[in-house]
């Protein structure tokens, strides 16, 4: 017993000697793999290039990227001669901006020290000025609508009446006069306007906990309800332009865009007719997937700028993918999707619809391309944060 005593006893420094060598070994070899830590200064810093827009005349892009004081800030260049000029002074950096459809004012929205109550203001591209578009005391300024068929018009929602309720009113971009539009009866959560600018629809969320879309036949025209969805089918909004579950009109103003979950176990992009509430056709859906959609914008779809039909949707199952809805980009989508790893989406169009600005999502820096479909031809223009593609970065 003695021998067998003392011969275990032996055993085990020798065998605690190599456990620890082992384990230091593997967490040797371990360590030695580990990616390098990414500084804090490259993630914390405002992006080099973001936000990336192209403007309706297709002649012009527009970004947001650093001031001299490391703010960002909005700039603008021009596409056949490069020249680039910023075009703001904030001192508190900016959240996003659109282009006006007159092609030479920019929008955006900014809060005074972080009081939260945003004023929309318009740049003036070829003179210069800022101006404050809803220069009123104490309100907040929401939603944007804009139509090319009124370039020199806006529609932005703001509690000047009620500081609980948000009312749609009639911007000039020249002038600044403003005129209410629309009256929130006090459910609303988000407006949409037809092709001719005039609001005609609306998102509510009722008493009875339902969502509703109401239309109207003219801007004078009385509100009908021609959709509603039990709390229990409808689809989850988040921020989503509000809460809006409306795309837009038709061209003709006749038939809407929604992105329903009605008696559907996945929210579908449905056509309704405007007079009967009819769900006249399913334009996009998926069993096992959901409209893609962000917290940014409404749902993520491609639509043809000059005639409004939907050209592809995007579905979000174990990661966002594109299915046309129009076999004509189908092409374009298939060059798009082999051009870059990560997911993509197309945020900005000119006019003429052949101008695309793609955005790609990856693990790592957000690329940013400029794609000609008449040549089929994307060009890389920039990334947000260049400096990370140095540093590995965890799949997602």
């Amino acid at each position: 017993m003695n021998l067998k005593f003392t011969s275990s006893i032996s055993a085990v420094p020798c065998l605690r000697t190599l456990a620890i060598a082992m384990m230091l070994f593997f967490c040797g070899s371990s360590f030695a793999q580990d990616p390098a830590l990414i500084p804090r200064k490259v993630i914390d810093e405002a992006a080099d290039h973001d936000l990336l827009t192209i403007s309706p005349d297709g002649k012009m892009i527009a970004y947001t990227a650093p001031s001299d004081k490391g703010v960002s800030n909005i700039w603008v260049e021009d596409l056949a001669t490069h020249q680039k000029r910023m075009v703001t002074r904030l001192q508190r950096g900016i959240g996003g901006y659109q282009w006006a459809y007159d092609n030479a004012h920019l929008l955006y929205q900014s809060d005074e020290n972080g009081n939260e109550d945003y004023h929309l203001y318009s740049v003036d591209l070829k003179s210069g000025p800022i101006r404050d578009l809803t220069p009123f005391q104490g309100i907040r300024s929401e939603h944007l609508l804009l139509e090319p068929s009124h370039p020199n018009e806006i529609l932005v929602s703001m509690n000047l009446r009620d500081p609980k309720v948000f009312d749609v009113y009639r911007v000039n971009l020249e002038t600044g006069a403003t005129l209410m539009d629309a009256q929130n009866p006090g459910d609303v959560i988000g407006w949409t306007a037809d092709p001719n600018l005039v609001v005609r629809a609306a998102t509510a969320f009722n008493d009875n906990l339902e969502t509703v879309v109401r239309v109207r036949d003219s801007a004078t025209a009385q509100w009908r309800e021609i959709l509603k969805i039990p709390f229990e089918e409808a689809p989850f909004l988040g921020q989503v332009n509000g809460g809006n579950i409306i795309v837009g009109f038709t061209q003709d103003g006749k038939r809407l865009l929604v992105g329903s979950s009605k008696g559907s176990p996945t929210n579908r992009l449905v056509e309704l007719d405007t007079a009967t509430g009819k769900e006249l056709r399913v334009l996009a859906s998926d069993p096992q997937a959901d409209l893609w959609q962000n917290f940014a914008t409404s749902f993520i779809l491609l639509r043809d700028p000059r005639d409004r039909h939907v050209q592809a949707a995007a579905f979000d199952y174990l990661k966002p993918e594109w299915r046309a809805v129009d076999p004509a980009v189908a092409a374009d989508l298939k060059y798009l999707s082999s051009l870059q790893d990560g997911v993509f989406i197309i945020p900005s169009q000119d006019l003429s619809g052949n101008k695309w600005v793609v955005w790609y999502l990856t693990n790592g820096p957000i690329s940013f391309y400029l794609y000609d479909r008449t040549a089929h031809k994307a060009t890389l223009l920039f990334q947000d944060r260049p400096g990370l593609a140095k540093y590995k970065l965890a799949e997602m």
